[in-house]
């Protein structure tokens, strides 16, 4: 039963792990999805920027050969053009932040969640251990007619008596029938004094 339970345990933990790297996976294509995003608006900022320099640079010579009207004229043109293409990326870069934002909070959020359900798996199964042991130090003796009524004292050495009665050639089982033990208690304190 204890080989069920601890097999038991440890299909848990396994999937613990297996969640916990199926979430890093998630976190690191979804990063590197966005990185692939930003590097394509940055590139076509760069291109926005070189075209306006470009078009900055045009108002410049023709500043030079025309009169003050058309150089208006090139300057409001010059604001409309680059508004048009600016206002779009803007807005793109603005919605990328918001989900970079809300895409973090989540995994905040879901990281937070998975140390919570392992903190409070570790505590059970540790408070199932805890309980384990203390039903473990004092075992009550089951009268039967044929035999004696043992009395129970709370001095009685149950760890030395299972080791001496294994040395006089008794088996774990037969030694959990004489002390009233499960087989379990009997071979975890054989464990522990081997």
């Amino acid at each position: 039963m204890d080989i069920l339970n601890n097999n038991i345990e440890l299909v848990i933990v396994i999937c613990l792990i297996v969640i916990l790297a199926v979430i890093i996976l998630f976190m690191s294509m979804r990063d590197k999805e966005i990185n692939r995003r930003l590097e394509i608006f940055e590139k076509t900022i760069e291109d926005i920027n070189q075209q306006n320099y470009e078009l900055k640079k045009m108002v410049k010579e023709k500043m030079f050969h025309n009169t003050l009207e058309d150089n208006q004229e090139l300057n409001e043109m010059l604001q409309k053009e680059v508004q048009s293409k600016i206002q779009p990326l803007q807005k793109s870069l603005k919605e990328i932040e918001e989900i970079t934002k809300s895409f973090q909070e989540k995994q905040k959020d879901e990281v937070l969640h998975v140390k919570e359900e392992s903190v409070n798996f570790f505590e059970d199964t540790f408070a199932d251990i805890s309980k384990e042991t203390i039903t473990f130090s004092k075992p009550a003796f089951e009268k039967d007619d044929n035999e004696p009524t043992a009395q129970i004292d709370d001095n009685f050495d149950y760890e030395k008596k299972i080791c001496e009665l294994h040395k006089s050639g008794k088996s774990e089982k037969e030694i959990a029938e004489l002390l009233n033990l499960k087989d379990s208690e009997v071979a975890f304190v054989l464990s522990l004094n081997s």
